[in-house]
């Protein structure tokens, strides 16, 4: 099983990475996960130029920077563990520029091109913030999208509040063992064939 892990975060070694790491470790087994930060790659932002919108769907940004590569490892996944913090109640820059770019793969579909069988998805999001009713609302909307256009469905989420630094998350030991736990019962689901 291959398991691409997605790290939405700006910062590297942060609250939503230390996440992933413990999610990770549960859903592996221990076993070899790949991780594609996103603040260490190059995503130009979407110009909105509607290029991509008539066959054969290809952004003239392609050749220019990562987001490329990012789509066919998500395309290769069988699971995608998306990490992110959620900043003014949506993504990180980063990490929106990427869902955006997929709008040429969207276009595909919207054209009539099979999406084809997607990997499944599990998604974990963290704000410093500890309260608001819709804190995780538009960025949960934004990921379904984003990868319904690969033909995937996210499976499970986590929503976390008041982990404005790692610190706050490592000093929760019962919240680390949740998040290897569902991790680990993932895998079990996943061995079982049930997703």
């Amino acid at each position: 099983m291959r398991i691409l892990s997605l790290l939405g975060s700006p910062r590297a070694n942060g609250t939503t990475h230390t996440m992933a790491r413990l999610i990770a470790g549960g859903l592996s087994g221990g076993g070899a996960v790949e991780e594609i930060a996103l603040q260490g790659r190059h995503i130009r932002p979407c110009r909105g130029c509607q290029s991509c919108s008539a066959a054969p769907h290809v952004c003239p940004l392609a050749q220019t920077d990562d987001a490329e590569a990012v789509f066919a490892a998500i395309a290769a996944a069988d699971v995608v563990l998306w990490t992110s913090p959620v900043y003014f109640y949506g993504l990180p820059a980063q990490a929106k520029a990427l869902v955006d770019r997929s709008q040429r793969i969207w276009a595909g579909v919207e054209a009539g091109r099979p999406a084809g069988k997607g990997p499944l998805v599990l998604a974990a999001l963290a704000a410093a913030r500890p309260r608001g009713e819709q804190l995780f609302t538009g960025s949960l909307l934004g990921l379904k999208y984003f990868f319904a256009s690969f033909g995937a469905r996210m499976a499970d989420t986590r929503t976390l509040r008041g982990l404005a630094c790692p610190g706050d998350l490592l000093s929760r030991p019962d919240l680390c063992a949740d998040l290897e736990r569902w991790g680990r019962d993932w895998a079990v689901r996943l061995a079982e064939g049930r997703p």
